[in-house]
C-alpha cells in the first residue's frame, strides 16, 4: 500500500521466512540505515503492537534460538564498542 501511495519502501525483512531467521539479522541493518540517515521513517507490519504486547508479558524461555539471538546482539554490541 505504501508503494501504491508513491512512498519509497526499503524492506529489511525476509521475503521467504526461515526457521533460523533472527530479529538481529533484520533490525541491525535497519538501525544502521536509520543512523546513517538513509531511512527517514520506520513502519512495522500490522502485528507489531501485538508482538510488543506479547514480548512484554513473556518470560525468557532460555530456548536455544533465543540464546543464539542474544549472543548475536552481544557480539554486535561488542563490535560497536570497539569501533
Amino acid at each position: 500500500m505504501l508503494r501504491e501511495a508513491r512512498y519509497e519502501v526499503v524492506d529489511f525483512g525476509d521475503s521467504q521466512p526461515k526457521p533460523d531467521d533472527d530479529y538481529p539479522d533484520f533490525v541491525v541493518p535497519l538501525a544502521r540505515a536509520v543512523a546513517r540517515g538513509e531511512v527517514g521513517r520506520v513502519v512495522a507490519n500490522t502485528l507489531a503492537w501485538e508482538l510488543v504486547r506479547v514480548f512484554l508479558q513473556s518470560r525468557f524461555s532460555r530456548a536455544e534460538r533465543h540464546r543464539r539471538r542474544l549472543a548475536k546482539v552481544a557480539r554486535l554490541e561488542s563490535m560497536e564498542a570497539e569501533s
